[in-house]
Protein backbone atom coordinates (compact mmCIF):
# COMPACT_ATOMS: atom_id res chain seq x y z
CA UNK A 1 0.00 0.00 0.00
CA UNK A 2 1.21 3.43 -0.91
CA UNK A 3 1.36 6.42 1.79
CA UNK A 4 0.20 10.13 1.91
CA UNK A 5 2.43 11.85 4.54
CA UNK A 6 1.17 14.53 6.36
CA UNK A 7 2.66 17.43 8.58
CA UNK A 8 0.07 18.14 11.21
CA UNK A 9 0.58 20.98 13.83
CA UNK A 10 -1.69 22.46 16.11
CA UNK A 11 -2.58 25.44 14.54
CA UNK A 12 -5.43 26.38 11.35
CA UNK A 13 -2.71 25.03 8.48
CA UNK A 14 -2.28 22.26 10.48
CA UNK A 15 -6.00 20.92 10.45
CA UNK A 16 -6.10 22.59 6.76
CA UNK A 17 -3.20 19.85 5.57
CA UNK A 18 -4.58 17.14 7.30
CA UNK A 19 -8.14 17.56 6.06
CA UNK A 20 -6.46 18.11 2.30
CA UNK A 21 -4.07 15.12 3.03
CA UNK A 22 -6.93 12.65 4.21
CA UNK A 23 -8.96 13.91 1.32
CA UNK A 24 -5.81 12.55 -1.32
CA UNK A 25 -5.04 9.55 0.73
CA UNK A 26 -8.86 8.32 0.53
CA UNK A 27 -9.13 9.39 -3.08
CA UNK A 28 -6.07 7.00 -3.70
CA UNK A 29 -6.59 4.42 -1.47
CA UNK A 30 -3.02 5.37 0.33
CA UNK A 31 -2.70 5.20 4.09
CA UNK A 32 -1.64 8.04 6.53
CA UNK A 33 1.40 8.75 7.80
CA UNK A 34 0.74 12.05 10.12
CA UNK A 35 3.91 13.75 11.45
CA UNK A 36 2.68 16.07 14.34
CA UNK A 37 5.08 19.18 14.19
CA UNK A 38 5.62 22.66 16.27
CA UNK A 39 4.17 24.92 14.00
CA UNK A 40 6.96 26.90 12.21
CA UNK A 41 7.16 30.73 14.31
CA UNK A 42 10.53 31.06 15.59
CA UNK A 43 8.91 33.84 17.72
CA UNK A 44 6.59 31.65 19.46
CA UNK A 45 7.43 27.94 18.69
CA UNK A 46 4.73 25.32 19.58
CA UNK A 47 4.98 21.44 19.93
CA UNK A 48 2.65 19.05 19.14
CA UNK A 49 0.36 18.30 22.41
CA UNK A 50 -1.18 15.62 23.81
CA UNK A 51 -4.60 16.99 22.96
CA UNK A 52 -3.46 17.46 19.34
CA UNK A 53 -2.35 13.66 18.83
CA UNK A 54 -5.48 12.59 20.23
CA UNK A 55 -7.65 15.20 17.90
CA UNK A 56 -6.14 13.61 14.56
CA UNK A 57 -6.37 9.94 15.82
CA UNK A 58 -9.82 10.21 16.54
CA UNK A 59 -10.76 12.23 12.90
CA UNK A 60 -8.67 9.47 11.45
CA UNK A 61 -10.32 6.80 12.98
CA UNK A 62 -13.82 8.52 12.76
CA UNK A 63 -12.76 8.48 9.26
CA UNK A 64 -11.63 4.57 8.86
CA UNK A 65 -8.31 5.73 7.18
CA UNK A 66 -5.37 3.37 8.23
CA UNK A 67 -2.60 6.09 9.93
CA UNK A 68 0.16 5.52 11.81
CA UNK A 69 1.51 9.13 13.77
CA UNK A 70 4.91 9.56 14.34
CA UNK A 71 6.28 12.11 16.82
CA UNK A 72 8.63 15.36 15.88
CA UNK A 73 12.28 14.65 15.44
CA UNK A 74 14.61 17.25 15.78
CA UNK A 75 15.00 17.17 11.94
CA UNK A 76 11.84 17.13 10.65
CA UNK A 77 13.16 17.51 6.97
CA UNK A 78 15.32 14.53 7.23
CA UNK A 79 12.92 12.30 9.07
CA UNK A 80 10.41 13.10 6.06
CA UNK A 81 13.07 12.30 3.99
CA UNK A 82 13.58 8.59 5.44
CA UNK A 83 9.80 7.99 6.08
CA UNK A 84 9.11 9.10 2.39
CA UNK A 85 11.73 6.61 1.32
CA UNK A 86 10.92 3.33 3.50
CA UNK A 87 6.86 3.84 2.81
CA UNK A 88 7.28 4.52 -0.45
CA UNK A 89 5.19 8.18 -0.34
CA UNK A 90 3.49 9.01 -3.24
CA UNK A 91 3.13 12.90 -1.50
CA UNK A 92 4.23 15.05 1.13
CA UNK A 93 1.38 17.08 2.40
CA UNK A 94 2.76 20.33 4.47
CA UNK A 95 0.84 23.20 6.34
CA UNK A 96 2.38 26.77 5.86
CA UNK A 97 1.69 30.20 6.75
CA UNK A 98 2.27 34.02 5.59
CA UNK A 99 5.46 34.75 6.95
CA UNK A 100 7.72 38.00 6.94
CA UNK A 101 10.55 38.06 4.37
CA UNK A 102 12.69 39.03 7.02
CA UNK A 103 12.07 35.95 9.45
CA UNK A 104 12.11 33.70 6.18
CA UNK A 105 15.29 34.72 5.49
CA UNK A 106 16.51 34.30 9.31
CA UNK A 107 15.26 31.11 10.16
CA UNK A 108 14.30 28.99 6.47
CA UNK A 109 11.15 27.12 6.85
CA UNK A 110 10.60 23.79 7.29
CA UNK A 111 8.08 23.69 3.95
CA UNK A 112 10.73 25.71 2.22
CA UNK A 113 13.08 23.23 2.89
CA UNK A 114 10.41 20.00 2.38
CA UNK A 115 9.20 22.02 -0.73
CA UNK A 116 13.09 21.79 -2.64
CA UNK A 117 14.50 18.44 -0.67
CA UNK A 118 11.75 15.78 -0.34
CA UNK A 119 11.96 12.79 -2.61
CA UNK A 120 8.13 12.95 -3.93
CA UNK A 121 5.71 15.76 -5.07
CA UNK A 122 4.80 17.55 -1.99
CA UNK A 123 1.39 20.34 -1.66
CA UNK A 124 1.47 23.19 0.43
CA UNK A 125 -1.75 24.01 2.24
CA UNK A 126 -2.89 27.45 3.60
CA UNK A 127 -5.47 27.75 6.66
CA UNK A 128 -8.28 29.26 6.03
CA UNK A 129 -8.48 32.87 6.89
Amino acid sequence: MRSTIVLVNDRPEGDAALRWGADHARRCGNDLQVVLVRADSPAAPEYSTPALRERVTERLVDAGLPHLLHAPEEDVVAQVDRLATAVGADLVVVPVRRRSPTVKLLVGSIAQRLILDAPCPVVAVKGLG
